[in-house]
């Protein structure tokens, strides 16, 4: 008994002056070791407040202005109303950021309930971009002309404007939604297409160090 006791008291001597560190825990899960987990997990000069302002059409408002009409018929979803209201804001000489929301409005709606091809749609986006000033509305359709690329199945396209949208400071797109656009765009290591497209990264050095992080991870870690 002697001894147990003895035992007791030296293990209880090693816990006290060796506590558990909870910080070690991060270390044990298995999507630490991701190789994608070690490039977002500290995304560089992304700074402020990580919350995003209304998408374009997004907020609510009383329907007794044609603006107003235009995003009760977009967030009920109401093709034939909203192609209605469109053009009747398109005709109320809106100026300024009510303008812009307005086309980027229409742009959407083609994406949503258009037949378009996506190379016209994605034009859409950019030519509402050669002449849009408002950043949210601006950060909005960069995202969109991501996603674009990502249903035509160009995820190394869609896969660069959300790693540069991720660095900027004005993107009205959280890191939440980055992150998790880039996880569905890339997996946890790339996939095929990436190495198959490798070369098409080594345009900036923010997406070259990307690809290569990705790409050079041996083992893949399973959850």
């Amino acid at each position: 008994m002697t001894r147990l006791r003895l035992g007791f008291v030296a293990a209880a001597g090693v816990l006290l002056a060796c506590p558990f560190d909870q910080s070690l825990r991060e270390y044990l899960h298995a999507q630490f070791w991701q190789p994608f987990s070690s490039w977002y997990s500290s995304p560089p000069r992304r700074t402020g407040k990580d919350l995003s302002k209304p998408y374009a059409g997004m907020q609510r408002s009383l329907p007794e202005t044609p603006l107003g009409r235009l995003r009760l018929a977009y967030i009920t979803q109401q093709p034939n109303a909203a192609a209605k209201a469109l053009a009747e804001a398109r005709a109320a000489g809106l100026t300024g950021r009510d303008r812009e929301e307005v086309e980027l409005v229409a742009a959407k709606l083609t994406m949503r309930f258009g037949d378009a091809k996506p190379p016209a749609v994605r034009k859409q986006f950019t030519d509402f971009l050669r002449t849009a000033k408002t950043p949210e509305f601006r950060s909005e359709a960069r995202g969109w002309i991501a996603h674009v690329y990502y249903e035509e199945g160009n995820h190394t396209e869609a896969g660069k404007i959300y790693i540069d949208e991720l660095k900027r400071n004005d993107s009205n797109l959280s890191r939440d939604v980055l992150l998790d656009s880039l996880r569905m765009n890339f997996g946890h290591e790339g996939g095929q297409q990436m190495r198959d497209h490798i070369e098409e990264y080594f345009d900036t050095a923010d997406h070259a160090v990307f690809a290569i992080q990705l790409v050079t991870t041996p083992v893949q870690i399973r959850l």
